[in-house]
């Protein structure tokens, strides 16, 4: 019989026991890092809000959708299977799979950014001033950086790095926000 000092000890608890307090642990830091991008993505929104026009906003929200839609075009289902496949392999799996879907992401990014390119004009269907088609060029750029960031988060998730989620999110965000205030305020755009 055991008393319950010797429970205590992390080495000696059960494996439902530890999967729980892993389980726990990874939800509040994920949860963490999920508040502080909510509250910079907050701050985007007023520094957006405060420096440019209401139709220049417009075709803000607009991209910003669009490229939104393209990034689960350009998915295809894959961040939700990599977070199964990588947990569910070993360790030389992993890597091998992690190089398999980085390369298949970046082909699948290409395709969708050529066709976006090569049919830019019907953009005009969406804003017939053509203030969209102005920024059509930067679709491309934030389509690659937006979907490799949700591929890196399913890959992150697959190999149960929770802290690496944390600080990828904030590090994100106070980048993200960065990044708006520059283009926003220093180049006008």
């Amino acid at each position: 019989m055991t008393t319950s000092d010797e429970k205590t000890n992390p080495e000696d608890r059960g494996p439902s026991q530890k999967h729980r307090v892993s389980y726990s642990h990874g939800v509040l830091l994920t949860g963490i890092g999920s508040g502080v991008s909510v509250v910079f993505l907050f701050l985007e929104t007023m520094v957006a809000v405060r420096f440019i026009d209401p139709t220049s906003y417009g075709i803000y929200a607009l991209l910003i959708a669009v490229v939104g839609f393209l990034v689960v075009l350009a998915d295809v289902g894959c961040k939700s299977a990599v977070t199964r496949l990588i947990a569910s392999k070993d360790r030389d799996q992993q890597a091998a799979l992690a190089n398999s879907i980085v390369i298949f992401r970046l082909l699948m990014v290409t395709v969708v950014s050529v066709v976006i390119w090569l049919g830019r004009d019907l953009l005009l269907l969406f804003d017939s001033t053509g203030d969209l088609l102005r920024y059509a060029s930067y679709i491309p750029m934030m389509l690659a950086v937006t979907s490799l960031d949700e591929l890196f988060f399913g890959m992150l998730r697959g190999f149960h790095a929770h802290r690496s989620i944390a600080v990828a999110a904030i590090i994100r965000s106070v980048l993200r926000l960065g990044i708006t205030v520059v283009f926003l305020v220093v180049f006008d755009l």
